[in-house]
């Protein structure tokens, strides 16, 4: 991660402590419930790479699984922290490689992550991943915005005149750009969509239009759902 978006996220830490500013705390269940109809069932240890707090890791953790995470705004001077609850470990991202050994995680979730990293990190990144995959049977859900528009969400500092994303997005995914990055990186696509993760309101309203198929269903899905194998025979980062 740029040394921007790491100084962005520090300052802006408390603006975010809300649990539903926290992409994974918002739609956490929808994705795991997702990823457990998309995958081959999960076993053994998994990896949240970019979890913020760790919500996301103490919700797979609740569910029985071995979960731990990692994340670049982990204190300064520390190896790691832990979840809120469960005090499952946070290793510190800010350098790679993780103090971790390779192939040690089962399953990874990199959960609105790809969209703040720029070009050299996101390589280095997504290499990590590699490296710390299960070589035999490791799999992978990644989830980004679907086709944004960065220049929507772009603002100009009135002192400096920087330009800047108002998350600190660096690059914009659709569905066949996602899928073929994690082909390039070793990942065989074993599902790659469109999605809303967003919930109607429970009103009479919304359910006659859905059961009548009056509601658009062509309109824009806001979110990208990519979920994969590690493929064998790829090398090692």
């Amino acid at each position: 991660m740029s040394y921007q978006v790491d100084e962005f996220w520090k300052k802006n830490e408390k603006a975010f402590a809300s649990r539903h500013a926290y992409f994974a705390q918002k739609y956490g269940s929808q994705i795991l419930k997702k990823t457990i109809a998309s995958v081959p069932a999960m076993r053994g240890r998994i990896l949240d790479f970019g979890c913020g707090p760790g919500f996301f890791v103490d919700q797979l953790s609740a569910a029985g699984w071995d979960a731990e995470g990692a994340e670049v705004a982990v204190a300064t001077g520390e190896n790691k922290s832990t979840s809120p609850h469960f005090r499952r470990p946070i290793h510190n991202a800010a350098k790679l490689p993780l103090e971790i050994p390779p192939g040690h995680f089962k399953h990874i979730f990199l959960m609105e992550v790809l969209e703040h990293l720029d070009e050299p990190n996101l390589d280095s990144v997504l290499k990590e991943v590699v490296r710390l995959a299960d070589p035999q049977s490791c799999t992978i859900v990644v989830t980004t915005p679907n086709a944004e528009n960065l220049e929507e969400s772009s603002f100009s500092c009135p002192h400096c005149g920087q330009s800047f994303h108002r998350w600190q997005h660096f690059r914009s995914f659709d569905k066949k750009s996602l899928g073929k990055l994690m082909e390039t990186h070793g990942w065989e696509i074993l599902c790659c969509e469109e999605v809303n993760w967003e919930r109607p309101a429970r009103t009479l309203k919304n359910f006659l239009r859905r059961a009548l198929f009056l509601d658009d269903r062509t309109k824009h899905k806001p979110h990208l759902f990519f979920a994969g194998r590690i493929r064998a025979n790829h090398p090692k980062a």
